[in-house]
Order: C-alpha cells, then structure tokens, then sequence
C-alpha cells in the first residue's frame, strides 16, 4: 500500500499537522517532505500490522495478497466487517506511529 494514501485517507492537513507535532513547520520543504515520507512508510506498516491482527485468520492471506495493489475496494471489503471505522482507526495507527517516533527522538537526543 502506498504511504501517501494513507495520508490522503486521514486528511489534507496531515503534513502540517505533523510538521507541526514535531516542531519542523518553518523547515525547508525538503526536511518536511522527508520526515513525512519516513513517517508515512511507518504508518503504513503499522496500519498493516493492525489491520492483520483484527482480521480473522481466513481473512488474511487474502488481504495481503491485495496489499500493494489498488484494488481498495476489495480492500475495503475485506477490512470493513472487522474495523467499520477505517478512518477512524487510520488515524489512530497514524497518531500512535506519531507518538511512538517522537518517544523514539526524544529518547535519542
């Protein structure tokens, strides 16, 4: 799956938000763009990872096998059962990766 769609899928503010979040707002566009790339590759993953563990078993293989393709409605058809609020939880993987990087930084420094 493609981290910018998840990043379209939470909202149009994501970038700002997150540039906010950590401080990087009045950044080169550059290192904006970076960090958001980073973080959306790990919200990507970790939205995948939550995804998996609410699906039943039967059900997994056969979302993995959508995953990197753009068939999201079969997605969306598989998941939806399971997790009615996608939005809803792809913001709260997307917070959690937030919060967990910025533990990860401040832990480092």
């Amino acid at each position: 799956m493609n981290p910018q769609l998840l990043i379209d899928m939470m909202n149009e503010d994501f970038a700002m938000q997150v540039a906010k979040e950590f401080g990087i707002e009045n950044e080169p566009l550059e290192v904006r763009a970076a960090l958001i790339e980073a973080l959306g590759s790990n919200i990507t993953r970790r939205f995948l990872l939550e995804v998996l563990k609410e699906l039943p078993e039967e059900k997994r293989d056969g979302f993995a096998d959508l995953v990197g393709t753009d068939k999201l409605d079969d997605m969306y058809e598989i998941v939806s059962p399971y997790i009615p609020d996608l939005d809803a939880f792809v913001k709260e993987c997307a917070q959690r990766e937030i919060q967990e990087t910025k533990k990860l930084i401040v832990a480092n420094t």
